[in-house]
C-alpha cells in the first residue's frame, strides 16, 4: 500500500526518475553532500558590528537554499522512496530555519503551492499544511483573528498533531489578541492538548485571564491591634 502512494507523490510533485542507477548519487551521498555545504563562517570578533546579524543570516539563508535543492534532487532521483516526505519537509524547514518568517514566507508558502498538491500522503499532507498555517500565521502578525483562522485551518484538519499546540500559542501572545479570543485558544490548549508543554500551563494561564478585572476580596484580623482589615473598606 505504501509504494502506490509514494508513487501518487512522484506524479504530483512532478518528480520523474534519475539516470540509470550506475550513474547517480545514492540516497546518502545526497544527504551527505547537504551535511558538507556547512554553516557560514562567523567571526566573534566582529558579532557586534552594524548589520552583521543580517549579514551572516543571508549567508545561511543562501547555504540552505542550495541544501533544499539538493534534497529535491533527491527526491527527483528517487521519487518512489518511502523517505519522500520526510526530505519534502526537511526541504521545508531549510528554507525558512534561522530567518525572519515573515521575512522567507512567500518563498516557503510558494514552494508549498508548487509541490504539496493533488493527493498527497497523510504525513506529506499534514507537514504542508502545518508549514503553511504557521507562516501564513506570521504573514498575520498584528492581526489575532487573521492569524487565528489561519492556525486553525492546521488545528481543525488535523487535531490529534501536537504541533498545533505550539501555533495555538502564536495566536495566545498576539498582542492583538483580545481576550475573547486568548480566552477560546487557552481553551483549546488544555482541552485537546493537556499532554503536551503548551497544554499542562493552559489552566493556569485560563485562571488568570478569568480573574482580570475581578476585585480581590480579602478580609483578617490584625493580631496587634485587633482591628478588622479589609481591602473593600
Amino acid at each position: 500500500m505504501i509504494r502506490p502512494l509514494l508513487i501518487t507523490v512522484a506524479v504530483v510533485l512532478g518528480l520523474q526518475g534519475g539516470p540509470p542507477s550506475g550513474d547517480r548519487r545514492t540516497p546518502q551521498e545526497y544527504l551527505d553532500a547537504v551535511r558538507a555545504v556547512g554553516e557560514p563562517e562567523f567571526d566573534p570578533a566582529r558579532k557586534n558590528e552594524p548589520g552583521n546579524k543580517e549579514r551572516y543570516r543571508a549567508q545561511q539563508h543562501a547555504l540552505y537554499q542550495k541544501k533544499a535543492a539538493l534534497l529535491l534532487e533527491l527526491c527527483h532521483a528517487y521519487p518512489d522512496d518511502a523517505r519522500v516526505a520526510e526530505w519534502m519537509n526537511r526541504r521545508w524547514v531549510l528554507l525558512g530555519l534561522n530567518q525572519d518568517p515573515r521575512a522567507v514566507a512567500e518563498e516557503v508558502l510558494a514552494d508549498i503551492r508548487s509541490t504539496a498538491v493533488g493527493p498527497l500522503p497523510t504525513t506529506l499532507r499534514r507537514d504542508a499544511a502545518y508549514w503553511t498555517a504557521y507562516y501564513r500565521a506570521h504573514q498575520h502578525a498584528g492581526d489575532a483573528a487573521g492569524m487565528s483562522a489561519a492556525v486553525l485551518a492546521f488545528v481543525d484538519a488535523f487535531p490529534r498533531d501536537e504541533r498545533g499546540a505550539e501555533l495555538l500559542a502564536m495566536v495566545a501572545e498576539e498582542p492583538s489578541a483580545d481576550i475573547d479570543l486568548r480566552r477560546t485558544t487557552y481553551q483549546r490548549r488544555a482541552r485537546d492538548y493537556a499532554d503536551t508543554h503548551f497544554g499542562k500551563y493552559a489552566p493556569g494561564t485560563l485562571r488568570r485571564i478569568d480573574g482580570h478585572g475581578v476585585p480581590i476580596v480579602l478580609s483578617f484580623r490584625d493580631e496587634l491591634s485587633g482591628r478588622e482589615v479589609s481591602l473593600e473598606a
